[in-house]
């Protein structure tokens, strides 16, 4: 790797360092700025909107007292002139009335005030004298306070003598006797109230006063006077909620422009009082502390970014010379070139490089080791390889004697039980025998039994005929008592003497023969009972041969199991050992991979080390004739277990450098050099 390509990781790596900590701190400060441009955002509208309702609350409680104050002046000049007998010093004019209807508003609140009467007579303190069709009774002040029979402030409305709109505080005046003499009032003119709302308006705040109609009575914008908000589309449910409160406030947005309102109550005229701002306004301090944020945050991170790269710097080039002595080991290189500072450094780094310097130390004499043990390891695979052909040579042969006796077992198996059939069919045929015996001897007793039966029968019979011949011989003595007339039943009494005769012979000879078939009869059956006995001895032994030999041939059955389970066990030895063969051929090839491997590595005295026992280990050599062949097979890259479970064998795994070769050698149990060794 070149140096420009180092110095480009360098960078790299400061840059990243340097962007990474830029990301945090602008994140970090981003997020400060948001949460107090929201908090002092949430504070200063409070504190508007806190300010704007206090500002409501007490104008409508001045504009309160203002209205009770001059309605307090005609309330009193009222008591002054509610008995009929004051009034008609009035009227008679014997009174001068311009100290009590000419004031002076700085200390009285009004100018002038007036009266009317029922008698629709007029008397105000000015200059102006109502002309003579002037009828006070149906001005609007005197019907509504003639109606309420109390002091009233009227709705606005166009004045008579000024034109100027104004609004009237009149009071009934009314005797001890209940009786109506007529109103006093004054006038209010509009310009009052406008004044009013001049001597408390302040800029950027619109202040308004609202009748209950929802026509504005007072609004620094001359324009808007008179103008109906309950009519206005935009503002009819704005209205609606502020007469429903009475005091609040409420955001809405009247022709495009937002807007933040305040609202009171005047109980006296039943008016509201309107507080206006737009919230654009309200938001220019808060537009301003954005760009006093947004300043803070650039700076901030720029001089963060500076402070940043400078300490990367610092990092990033002990690093680049860390990076620098791990390029060489990767090249084969087992040789530290840091300087001295990089072990002196009390921090990460320099842990760094004093590990990186027992690390390539570590190596050096590591390395030397596996050559060492990659010879033993070749060594030791070729006299696995000599050892496997032995043991398959007598494996073979034992699978042989195997197959051999199995196969004489099987014939003796064959034989045990063709004999074993034969008695069993023997045996059956012995029970058959016997069980026709015993129907034979069955039999024979049925038919002594029917002799002895024939022989009583015959013994009748005899009777019978001995009885007809005398019946037949007295027959014929009455017949030659009888003469000639007894002649025919005399031959037929001689014919039945000699068929008496004939049968009673007859009888006799069956008689005797009978007996003769009794006796031979008698003589068979016992024979048959005691041959029956034999016959079951027969059968019985029969069976019991039979069983033994089904015994016998389930036992060959067994061996001839055993033996061909021994028969496998030796067929996995053969392949056990065509295995082991084939592994220590592998391994061999490994420790060969390993010595090549280790090579790369260059060191003072590595030339030293990779000379000592580089013979090449020549695994052909060895006679694996009497190995049983197989079909050619891939390298094999994990030992069988039944080697790895006979000894800690080595373990290749997959290397991709150097030079793109696979090989692997795990160094098994502890040795007395692994607690040199650090963890990282």
């Amino acid at each position: 790797m070149s140096i420009q390509s180092k110095m480009k990781k360098s960078f790299g790596i400061r840059m990243r360092m340097v962007v990474s900590f830029s990301i945090l701190a602008i994140t970090l400060l981003t997020v400060y700025s948001v949460v107090i441009y929201t908090q002092q955002s949430k504070s200063l509208m409070k504190e508007t909107l806190l300010q704007l309702t206090l500002k409501a609350q007490n104008t409508a409680s001045y504009g309160n007292g203002w209205f009770m104050e001059r309605k307090r002046v005609v309330e009193a000049a009222a008591l002054m002139f509610n008995s009929e007998e004051t009034l008609g010093d009035v009227t008679s004019k014997s009174v001068n009335l311009n100290p009590y209807m000419v004031l002076d508003a700085e200390k009285s609140a009004v100018d002038f005030m007036y009266i009317g009467t029922e008698q629709k007579e007029f008397y105000v303190g000015l200059d102006w004298v109502p002309p003579s069709d002037f009828d006070p009774t149906s001005r609007p002040w005197y019907i509504e306070a003639k109606s309420n029979k109390d002091t009233i402030i009227t709705d606005a409305y166009t004045d008579a003598n000024t034109g100027q709109v104004n609004i009237s505080i009149a009071t009934p005046l009314i005797t001890s006797e209940n009786k109506f003499l007529g109103c006093v009032g004054t006038d209010i003119y509009l310009d009052e109230i406008l004044g009013f709302i001049d001597a408390i308006h302040e800029d950027r705040i619109s202040v308004a006063l609202i009748n209950q109609d929802g026509v504005i009575m007072a609004h620094p914008d001359k324009d808007l006077l008179g103008y109906n908000l309950l009519k206005d589309p935009e503002m009819t449910e704005v209205m609606m909620n502020v007469y429903r409160e009475k005091t609040g406030y409420q955001y809405y947005t009247f022709q495009g422009v937002e807007k933040l309102m305040t609202f009171s109550d005047l109980p006296v005229m039943e008016w509201q009082v309107l507080y206006f701002i737009e919230i654009g306004l309200l938001n220019e301090p808060l537009n301003r502390l954005k760009l006093l944020f947004v300043l803070f945050t650039f700076f901030s991170v720029v001089a963060f970014i500076v402070v940043s790269f400078l300490i990367a710097s610092s990092f990033s080039k002990r690093i680049g010379a860390v990076s620098i002595n791990l390029e060489s080991i990767s090249q084969g290189y087992l040789e530290m070139k840091l300087p001295s500072k990089a072990y002196e450094s009390k921090d990460e780094i320099g842990d760094l490089a004093i590990s990186l310097r027992k690390t390539i130390e570590r190596l050096k004499s590591t390395i030397s080791q596996i050559n060492t043990s990659s010879h033993h390891v070749g060594e030791g695979s070729h006299e696995v390889n000599g050892n496997a052909g032995t043991i398959s040579e007598g494996a073979h042969k034992q699978a042989s004697v195997a197959e051999e006796v199995a196969s004489s077992i099987e014939e003796m198996n064959a034989n045990i039980q063709q004999n074993a059939e034969n008695a069993k069919q023997t045996g059956s045929i012995a029970q058959e025998v016997s069980e026709d015996a015993k129907l034979s001897g069955d039999a024979v007793s049925k038919a002594v039994v029917a002799m002895n039966e024939i022989t009583g029968k015959i013994a009748i019979i005899q009777d019978i005929a001995s009885q007809t011949n005398m019946l037949a011989l007295n027959a014929a003595i009455e017949a030659a008592r009888a003469g000639e007339h007894g002649k025919g039943f005399a031959v037929v009494a001689s014919e039945v003497r000699k068929l008496a005769e004939r049968s009673q012979e007859a009888a006799g000879e069956i008689n005797e023969l009978s007996l003769t078939t009794v006796k031979a009869a008698s003589t068979a059956s016992e024979s048959l009972e005691k041959l029956v006995p034999g016959i079951q001895k027969t059968s019985d032994l029969i069976q019991e041969i039979s069983a033994a030999t089904t015994e016998q041939s389930s036992g060959v059955d067994q061996i001839n199991s055993a033996i061909l389970q021994l028969n496998d066990v030796i067929q996995q030895n053969v392949y056990s050992a065509e295995q082991m063969s084939g592994t220590s051929d592998t391994l061999a090839g490994y420790a060969t991979e390993l010595r090549e491997m280790i090579s790369f590595f260059k060191y003072d005295g590595s030339d030293r080390s990779a000379a000592v026992n580089t013979e090449t280990v020549n695994t052909e050599t060895v006679n694996t004739e009497t190995v049983k062949e197989s079909e050619p097979k891939e390298t094999v890259r994990a030992l069988p277990a039944a080697s790895a479970a006979a000894s800690p064998a080595p373990q290749p795994s997959a290397v991709s450098e150097p030079a793109e070769m696979e090989a692997g050698y795990d160094s098994g149990d502890d040795d007395l050099l692994d607690s040199d060794f650090e963890s990282f």
